[in-house]
């Protein structure tokens, strides 16, 4: 059995969190006694579903924008202090082919129709922005293998969209 996390260590993550067992698949507990979830080769924290509570990711900008890998950080935010944000539609196509994100430092696996849509971004829009980028994307903010979040989550869909500064749709 993997050993517990400290307190420390669940709040370091933000929301994200690694096995530290080199990437065993079975539920583990937080010291508050909250379920971490796998999804590829890293966990999600359970969210306060109390204290509307939601994920959003940030991309970096590459030093490399030809090779280098996608990275970024997915962090938590009550919804009435989230910074402002872009929400994305995107069309959802065959998980076949999946590609790898660095999120929190940890891989994230995603879609191709979804990793096609950050390779744009990042090229077009990371390098435009003079601020911090935020981006609402369920796929990865979102906790699928959690119901109860998936769901509450589904529920706030709608104030998400129309407090974002934009919805961009990516039908690629």
């Amino acid at each position: 059995m993997p050993p517990r996390r400290t307190r420390q260590e669940a709040v370091a993550l933000n929301g994200l969190g690694s096995p530290g067992d080199g990437g065993a698949k079975h539920p583990r507990t937080s010291p508050r006694g909250s379920h971490l979830q796998p999804v590829s080769s890293f966990w999600y924290l359970t969210l306060d579903r109390g204290k509307q509570r939601i994920r959003m990711l940030r991309i970096h900008r590459p030093v490399d924008v030809c090779n280098a890998p996608i990275k970024g950080d997915l962090l938590t935010f009550g919804h009435e202090a989230a910074p402002p944000s872009h929400a994305l539609s995107y069309t959802w196509k065959s998980q076949e082919n999946m590609q790898t994100l660095k999120m929190n430092d940890r891989a994230l696996d995603i879609g191709s129709n979804m990793f096609k849509f950050f390779e744009e971004f990042r090229k077009h829009h990371c390098s435009l922005c003079s601020e911090q980028c935020w981006l609402c994307v369920d796929q990865v903010c979102t906790d699928k293998n959690d119901i109860l979040e998936r769901n509450h989550q589904v529920n706030m869909m709608a104030a998400i969209y129309s407090e974002a500064r934009s919805t961009i749709v990516w039908l690629a």
